[in-house]
C-alpha cells in the first residue's frame, strides 16, 4: 500500500508541478502588440506572462489555487509515506485517505479549470461541455460525501471504542 500511494502522490505532484510552469494558453515572455489580435478585455500592448490570466481572470485564479493545493496535498502525502509511520495505525490511514481525497478533488478541478480557460468562448460544443463537466462533478462529489461521510463514521466510532476501551 505505501508503495502504490507513493506512486501515485509522486504522479501527482509531477503532473501539477508541470502544469504550473507550462500554464494553459501559454506564457509571452515578451510584451506584444495586440492591435491585429482579437483579444478580448485588452489594452493595445500586452505584457508578459500568463496569456489566459488576462482573457480569463476567475478560471486562471481558480486554476492556481487548485493546482497549488493538489501540489501540496501530494506533497503531503508522500511526507506521510516516507516519515515511517505505521500505516496500522487507523489515524495514520486517516490522514492519508484525507490527503489523497483532497489530492484527487483537486486535481479534478484543476484539469476542469484548464479545459474552462482554453476552451473557445460562445462555441455550442463548449456549452455542452459545461453541462456534462457539471453533472460529472455532481456525480464526483456525491461519491465523495458518501466515502467521505463512511469514512468520518468509522473514525469516530474507532475513537469512541478507543476513548472507551470497549
Amino acid at each position: 500500500m505505501r508503495g502504490g500511494l507513493g506512486l501515485i502522490a509522486s504522479i501527482i505532484a509531477i503532473i501539477t508541478f508541470q502544469s504550473a510552469l507550462n500554464l494553459p494558453g501559454g506564457v509571452l515572455n515578451d510584451r506584444i502588440n495586440l492591435l491585429h489580435c482579437s483579444v478580448p478585455h485588452s489594452t493595445d500592448l500586452l505584457d508578459a506572462g500568463a496569456v489566459l490570466s488576462r482573457t480569463e481572470r476567475v478560471y486562471y485564479i481558480l486554476f492556481l489555487a487548485f493546482n497549488t493545493t493538489c501540489f501540496v496535498a501530494s506533497l503531503c502525502v508522500s511526507l506521510l509515506l516516507v516519515s515511517g509511520l505505521s500505516l496500522r495505525n487507523r489515524f495514520t490511514v486517516w490522514l492519508l485517505l484525507i490527503g489523497m481525497c483532497t489530492t484527487v478533488t483537486t486535481l479534478l478541478l484543476t484539469y476542469l479549470m484548464g479545459v474552462f480557460m482554453v476552451m473557445p468562448p460562445g462555441e455550442i460544443s463548449g456549452e455542452i461541455l459545461l453541462r456534462s463537466s457539471f453533472d460529472y462533478l455532481l456525480g464526483f462529489f456525491f461519491m465523495f460525501a458518501i466515502v467521505g461521510l463512511i469514512q468520518v463514521l468509522r473514525f469516530i466510532i474507532w475513537g469512541v471504542r478507543k476513548c472507551f476501551a470497549i
